[in-house]
């Protein structure tokens, strides 16, 4: 198994654009079962850097100027490659493709494995936040109502959002979907919120957003308080989304999500908050 998981997927020259100065350095990467690492040169004297495949999210082509340009998220970097050899490029997006869907199918394994032991414990920590504010009313309705949305402890302490802000936001998406989707049995459950700014093309104006991102919705809302939903779209409508260059000098990180009929274009305030954006959304689609 050791020796396995050191196999070489997939190895070249590449050029890495760094996060730092954006300027583009020749570096030798290599793609193992176990890791992704990159060096200065082939001898693999000394790895520049080595990353481990349970941080390694997904990966996306990159269409824009740069010839032949690909990024690969980690759960906290956007790392960018690029190659002027069409054959290089092809061997990199098929090994990574096989990569990434060999990741998925060792999650959903494992995901069967702990559902039933980890759907006990997130029924137990709703009612907790619920804390009996629900209004009284038929069972089996209050018990469909409660299962369309389950906040997981671990969602809940990476976002700590206020105690108000939490309940609001549940009832808030249970309300959305009170008529429930009929194509997963799965519950709802938070995985990301914050506020964006999302360009609106029509007038070239950015309008600051409320975004809550679950593993079945992407939800828009005006304000914080979010007392109605602006804007809803189904994460299976999302094809891609993908790291823009600034955009103008106050709009330094940029992100794009891409469905069959719109492109939409947000601003965050900071990389990491950008970053944290692209694997929360990569990791869903």
């Amino acid at each position: 198994d050791h020796i396995d998981s050191n196999k070489v997927i997939v190895s070249s020259y590449l050029s890495k654009r760094s996060s730092k100065t954006h300027q583009w350095k020749k570096r030798w990467v290599v793609l193992r079962n176990c890791q992704l690492s990159y060096y200065k040169d082939s001898s693999e004297h000394k790895a520049n850097k080595v990353i481990n495949r349970a941080n390694l999210q997904s990966f996306s082509r990159i269409p824009d100027n740069q010839k032949y340009h690909f990024a690969i998220y980690t759960n906290n970097k956007v790392l960018h490659f690029k190659t002027l050899e069409k054959a290089v490029y092809k061997n990199w997006i098929l090994a990574l493709e096989e990569f990434f869907k060999e990741n998925a199918e060792e999650d959903e394994i494992e995901d069967k494995e702990g559902k039933s032991s980890d759907k006990i414990k997130t029924k137990e920590n709703e009612d907790e936040e619920e804390d009996g504010d629900e209004e009284d009313g038929d069972q089996n309705s209050s018990q469909k109502s409660q299962n369309l949305v389950s906040l997981s402890s671990n969602s809940l302490s990476q976002l700590h959002p206020s105690q108000g802000t939490r309940q609001s936001l549940v009832m808030s998406v249970k309300r959305t979907n009170s008529y429930a989707d009929e194509y997963s049995e799965e519950d709802e459950y938070l995985i990301e919120m914050g506020h964006l700014l999302r360009l609106r093309k029509r007038y070239n104006q950015w309008k600051r957003f409320y975004i809550v991102l679950t593993n079945k919705k992407l939800y828009f809302y005006k304000s914080e308080s979010i007392s109605k939903v602006y804007k809803v779209i189904d994460v299976r409508n999302i094809i891609d989304v993908i790291e823009l260059d600034p955009m103008s000098r106050s709009k330094q990180w940029c992100l794009l999500i891409i469905t069959p009929l719109k492109r939409i274009r947000f601003c965050a305030s900071s990389e990491e908050e950008m970053i944290k954006w692209l694997s929360s959304l990569k990791a869903i689609i």
